[in-house]
């Protein structure tokens, strides 16, 4: 009688080894890592602790980063990081927070208001890259009372004479510049010249008083703030801030034109935590991008993705009846039109 044979164990395929103790560290070591990147940015985001343009520039870019969140808590999940998984979907719930009421409205916009009704639109001609003559056509369809520009050059400004602008707006206030410090006030309504905002030698943001008539005025102000791209310029784009009118103050004030902050910058929250409303966030149209790149790089690195820059800001005792996203002139940032009710 044979004896029988015993088998010998089956060598383990090569490549399916269990994972070995650096691969479980090195997936560790990539979910925490991702973790607390995440973290970071949150506490950056929420306590406003952007210093320096390079953090400046990365909470621009908040929204991008609470829509990657899901995939951030997936792979988590994936590498069963419970612990980073937990964290990290802190980290998303509070930026989701801040992000989604822009994109869902206020029931209360302002007001309640029974007064005039302001028609304004702010456009950036990108260094008078834009077409005049669609910004004139904008004028005209959508009604304009009072018309924001920044980046207004001389051949802008000549341009826009010839199209007849003074056929839609009587009164001006006209700053140009040959390189994009020219700013501009168009209005149906007079005009009555405001100091305005320290250039710096970089923007014109002209302010006037605004004569509705019955004895109403209103402020105005063609924003442009400086630019926060490098870290020269950002003492430049603080001081800005700091000398905006605040909008508890006796006076009603209108803000239009190209802020060159999100609502994700401290700055920009503040301001309007003194006393305005976002027009666009007011309407559920916070969300929507007015700067896009379109081929520009920054210095030959990278395309970021589409911002919200341009907004037109109110009083709050105002009320927003209306807020749009216009179509490209040319430039590469986008209209911006509200319909106000002045109380």
């Amino acid at each position: 009688m044979s004896t029988p044979t015993i088998p010998a164990p089956a060598e383990p395929a090569s490549g399916a080894a269990q994972p070995r103790w650096f691969q479980r560290r090195l997936v560790r070591a990539a979910s925490w890592a991702l973790t607390a990147g995440a973290a970071a940015f949150t506490l950056v985001r929420l306590l406003g602790l952007e210093q320096g343009w390079l953090l400046v520039v990365a909470v621009a870019f908040t929204p991008y980063v609470a829509l990657l969140a899901p995939l951030a808590l997936a792979a988590l999940a994936w590498a069963r990081s419970w612990w980073a998984l937990g964290v990290t979907l802190v980290c998303a719930l509070s930026l989701a927070i801040t992000v989604l009421p822009r994109a869902i409205g206020d029931s209360t916009p302002g007001g309640p208001a029974d007064g005039p009704i302001l028609r304004i639109l702010s456009v950036n001609l990108a260094v008078g890259q834009a077409e005049e003559e669609a910004v004139i056509h904008m004028a005209r369809e959508w009604d304009i009372d009072i018309l924001s520009v920044q980046e207004v050059t001389p051949l802008s400004a000549d341009r826009f004479q010839q199209l007849g602008v003074e056929e839609l707006f009587a009164h001006s206030i006209v700053e140009t510049g040959w390189a994009a410090e020219g700013s501009a006030i168009y209005s149906g309504y007079p005009l009555q010249r405001l100091p305005e905002v320290e250039p710096d030698g970089i923007f014109h943001q002209p302010a006037a008083k605004v004569d509705i008539g019955a004895g109403m005025t209103v402020n105005l102000m063609a924003v442009h703030a400086a630019a926060p791209r490098s870290a020269e310029r950002i003492d430049n784009w603080e001081r800005d801030f700091e000398q905006y009118p605040t909008g508890d103050e006796e006076e009603m004030w209108i803000l239009a034109g190209d802020f060159n902050a999100t609502l994700d910058h401290r700055n920009m929250r503040d301001l309007l935590n003194e006393g305005y409303l976002d027009a666009a966030s007011v309407m559920g149209d916070g969300w929507k991008a007015t700067w896009f790149t379109e081929g520009r790089f920054i210095k030959g690195l990278l395309r970021p993705p589409p911002v919200t820059l341009d907004r037109i800001v109110i009083d709050e005792r105002a009320e927003v009846q209306d807020f749009r996203v216009l179509p490209d002139i040319g430039s590469d940032h986008r209209p911006v039109y509200a319909q106000i009710r002045l109380p």
